[in-house]
C-alpha cells in the first residue's frame, strides 16, 4: 500500500512539473525558448510604480507602495477560492465581536476578554461567544467547549457573576489558568505562576537526582586531576 501511494504521488508530481517546465526535447531543439514557468512569472510581474492608486475598505485611495501591498495581499488571499474577500474569516474584525470585547489568537489558542461593569457587559460577552460559535460553524471549524474556561479577574467584594456557555455547554469557572506560559490568576498575583515554576523545577531536579544523583553531588564526584 505504501509503495502504491508513493508511486501515485510521484506520477502526480511528474505530471505537474511537465505542465510548467519545458520538456527535454524542447530545450534541445529550442535552446532560447526559456522556462515556461519563469516566462509566465515575468509576464505577470509589474512594478509598484505602474500600479494605479488602489481603494481600501474605507474608501480611501492609497498611492504609497506599502499601502498597495497590503490591499493586494488581502485580495490574493482568495486566489484559491471563489469566496468574496469580504467574507474571508478574520478573528480580529469587529464584524465578529463587539467593539468593547477583545479577541486574541495565538496558534490554536484563543482568548476573549471584556471589562465587565454591569449585567449589560455580561450579556454582550455571551453574545460575542455565540457569534464566535456561528463564525466557526460558517467556516466548518469548531471550538472545544470542554477546554474553554471562564476566569474572572477582579478584586471587588461583590463582582458581577454570570455563567457563560459555548456551543450549548456551560463553561467551568476557574481561579487560575495558564496562557502563553504565564499562570494567570483571578487577582493577578504572581504567586500561582511562581509556585508552578518551582514545582516543575523540583520535579526535574528530583528526576535527575534519581537517575544520576552521583553526578550532581559534589561529595561523590571523583576528582579529575590528582
Amino acid at each position: 500500500m505504501r509503495d502504491l501511494v508513493k508511486k501515485t504521488m510521484n506520477e502526480a508530481h511528474d505530471n505537474y512539473v511537465r505542465q510548467i517546465l519545458n520538456l527535454e526535447d524542447e530545450e534541445n531543439t529550442k535552446p532560447n525558448l526559456g522556462k515556461k514557468f519563469w516566462k509566465y512569472i515575468k509576464s505577470r510581474k509589474k512594478d509598484t510604480m505602474g500600479i494605479s492608486p488602489l481603494q481600501n475598505n474605507f474608501g480611501e485611495h492609497i498611492i504609497d507602495s506599502k499601502g498597495k501591498s497590503e490591499i493586494l495581499n488581502t485580495q490574493y488571499d482568495s486566489v484559491f477560492t471563489t469566496e468574496d474577500t469580504k467574507n474571508m474569516p478574520n478573528m480580529g474584525t469587529r464584524e465578529t465581536i463587539s467593539s468593547k470585547s477583545t479577541l486574541r489568537l495565538f496558534a490554536d489558542d484563543s482568548l476573549l476578554y471584556r471589562s465587565i461593569k454591569g449585567s449589560e457587559d455580561s450579556l454582550q460577552l455571551q453574545q460575542d461567544l455565540t457569534e464566535l460559535t456561528k463564525w466557526a460553524e460558517r467556516w466548518q471549524m469548531t471550538f472545544h467547549p470542554a477546554k474553554c474556561y471562564t476566569l474572572r479577574v477582579s478584586r471587588k467584594k461583590n463582582p458581577t457573576i454570570k455563567e457563560y456557555e459555548m456551543m450549548g455547554q456551560q463553561q467551568s469557572t476557574v481561579h487560575q489558568y495558564p496562557y502563553l506560559g504565564v499562570e494567570l490568576s483571578e487577582d493577578l498575583s504572581w504567586d500561582p505562576h511562581i509556585k508552578k515554576v518551582i514545582t516543575k523545577s523540583n520535579r526535574v531536579l528530583g528526576f535527575s537526582d534519581a537517575t544520576s544523583g552521583s553526578v550532581y553531588k559534589t561529595s561523590k564526584r571523583r576528582p579529575i586531576h590528582r
